[in-house]
């Protein structure tokens, strides 16, 4: 979202935007939020949600912890390794992966660190303290220049998707309307949207 804000100022200079990051979901109605993007399985309510683009899970870690520790090729191997966990994520005890041939497996993994933002998990991984499941907009950056590489690539964390969620009116203050515009088109790409290059106002 951070680098195509500037796009949108420079486009709708009479347009103010008041951000607010949270990792919690916030109540958009009595909170007074216009709308948000929510990145996660979202379950059924009275918001209007637009899916924008599937977000990867992955399995990272740094390849001076893969040298330590030997790299998992299978679920089971990862009983032997450390985990950092971002505590609003679906696996709260147990990270589970999927193999097109050999079905679900779930695995518990000791951790010596949780968190409630993945972003504070990234200098941990970097350092070799442990492995991680990832949205891949938090670590592609890493993966490309190395300091972070996939594990068991074979087996997968279900995705998740970015969505566009508004409350539930369709009568929107014009300003409203063009962030929406905005965002959607920014967003609704058939390719990564954060990997790709700045695009000019």
């Amino acid at each position: 979202l951070g680098p195509a804000l500037p796009d949108f100022l420079a486009r709708y200079p009479d347009v103010s935007v008041e951000l607010n990051l949270s990792d919690q979901q916030t109540d958009l109605v009595s909170e007074n939020f216009d709308l948000a993007l929510r990145i996660a399985t979202l379950v059924d309510s009275s918001l209007i949600a637009r899916r924008l683009c599937e977000v990867r899970i992955l399995l990272v870690g740094a390849p001076a912890y893969f040298r330590a520790h030997g790299r998992p090729r299978h679920p089971k191997d990862l009983a032997a390794h450390r985990g950092l966990f971002y505590t609003y994520g679906r696996s709260q005890d147990a990270w589970r992966f999927f193999h097109k041939q050999q079905g679900d497996y779930a695995v518990r993994i000791e951790s010596p660190l949780r968190a409630n933002n993945a972003d504070v998990l990234t200098p941990s991984l970097l350092a070799g303290l442990g492995l991680a499941l990832q949205p891949e907009f938090l670590v592609w950056r890493e993966l490309q220049a190395g300091s972070l590489e996939v594990a068991m690539p074979e087996w997968t964390v279900p995705p998740i998707a970015l969505h566009l969620v508004t409350p539930p009116s369709f009568i929107r203050p014009t300003r409203v309307e063009v962030l929406l515009d905005f965002l959607a088109k920014r967003f609704a790409t058939g390719t990564a949207p954060w990997a790709a290059p700045r695009r000019r106002p």
